[in-house]
């Protein structure tokens, strides 16, 4: 069964929107201060980060998978 949001997609922009809007207003209105807190909020958490490698793009009328 697949489960769809029944809200429009123009709410889930605007809501996106709204969310992008205050965490900028959070960190002063600077996208630098903002890239800041959330690099903090990463060091905080002592989370593994994964760092795959780069892969290397198919032409897409190739077999290749």
């Amino acid at each position: 069964m697949i489960v769809t949001d029944p809200r429009p997609a123009d709410q889930i922009i605007e809501e996106v929107r709204r969310n992008r809007e205050q965490l900028l207003r959070e960190a002063g209105g600077s996208l630098d201060a903002l890239c800041e807190a959330l690099k903090e909020l990463e060091r905080a958490e002592q989370r593994p980060v994964v760092k795959l490698p780069p892969r290397r793009l198919t032409d897409p009328g190739s077999d290749a998978a």
